[in-house]
């Protein structure tokens, strides 16, 4: 029995000893990244900003819906001081797991009870916090959508001026080109529109000399996808489910690309938690066997 807890003991140090030597790297890299973007931000910032205006720069129903870079800028208002935060936390990530890596490796070769103790502590406590951040995901989604499409509903509300603005503001071209790009209309539908305050809903119709009250903005319009024009000229007073999408929800859309994405980072996260685990148990094993046989002294 001594001999087979032995091997299994060095078993255990040998695995433990190769994937923490891997895990350093890992915290280099991180730590590496976590630099750039804190001390890069501003760099990384301009790069996106002309980007995401690139990818903006096309009509949506009409010219007044690009984005230019100023406009993209405006619109990520202090995205450089998020990215430099976000830089902090992977530095903070990777200096965790570089540091613990570390007494992992000595722990492994060394066989040092305290180190193995303190290692064992901190990889548990990751595992833990992996595990809350995968179930908090679980439980709250549907508080988190239920409060993201009642903020986008009082933007609506409190800012959406409609394409035919002169002066239109940034959430009105961003949404715009959401509408026109996803083909959707509003968080539910048309309907989100009738509480839009900046939006006038008076348009002179003048090929028929007379005004009409608009149903849904022009961006709720079925477009041409070479021109990004209108297909029904009527779509935006007369919207009916073959001239306009009026009736599909933009927010369900939105939803889903996030969730696809968010759920590839809970996956990732949970099998991080189950490797960390693992890690966990190969120091559990080497410390309750040097601790039963008493092989090291401290």
């Amino acid at each position: 029995m001594g001999a087979c807890g032995c091997c299994t003991s060095q078993i255990a140090a040998c695995i433990l000893y190769i994937v923490n030597s891997l895990l350093i790297t890992v915290g280099i890299l991180l730590g590496i990244v976590g630099c750039l973007l804190h001390f890069g931000g501003s760099a990384i910032y301009q790069l996106f900003s002309g980007l995401l205006s690139s990818l903006a720069s096309s009509n949506v129903g009409g010219s007044n819906v690009q984005l230019s870079i100023a406009d993209v800028q405006k619109i990520l208002g202090s995205w450089s001081t998020v990215v430099s935060y976000a830089g902090i936390v992977l530095l903070g990530i990777g200096a965790f797991i570089l540091a613990s890596s570390i007494l992992g490796c000595v722990g492994a070769c060394c066989k040092l009870k305290v180190v193995l103790i303190v290692y064992v502590v901190l990889v548990l406590a990751l595992t833990l916090a992996l595990l809350g951040f995968v179930i908090g995901y679980l439980l709250f989604k549907q508080d988190m959508r239920s409060i993201g499409a009642k903020e986008m509903k009082r933007l609506i509300t409190e800012q959406y001026q409609g394409s035919q603005s002169s002066s239109q503001n940034d959430f009105s071209k961003v949404l715009d080109i959401i509408q026109g790009r996803l083909e959707c209309c509003g968080i539910d539908n048309f309907t989100d529109f009738y509480s839009a305050s900046q939006w006038n809903r008076t348009y002179y119709l003048s090929s028929e000399s007379r005004y009409v009250t608009l149903v849904a903005p022009l961006s709720c319009c079925q477009l041409s996808m070479t021109t990004f024009e209108p297909v029904d000229k009527n779509c935006t007073y007369n919207p009916t489910p073959s001239n306009s999408n009026y009736m599909k929800s933009c927010y369900g859309k939105l939803w889903d690309i996030l969730t696809t994405y968010a759920n590839v980072v809970m996956t990732g996260m949970a099998i991080t938690a189950a490797i960390t685990g693992c890690i966990a148990a190969l120091a559990i094993i080497m410390l309750c066997y040097h601790i039963k046989n008493d092989v090291t002294p401290i």
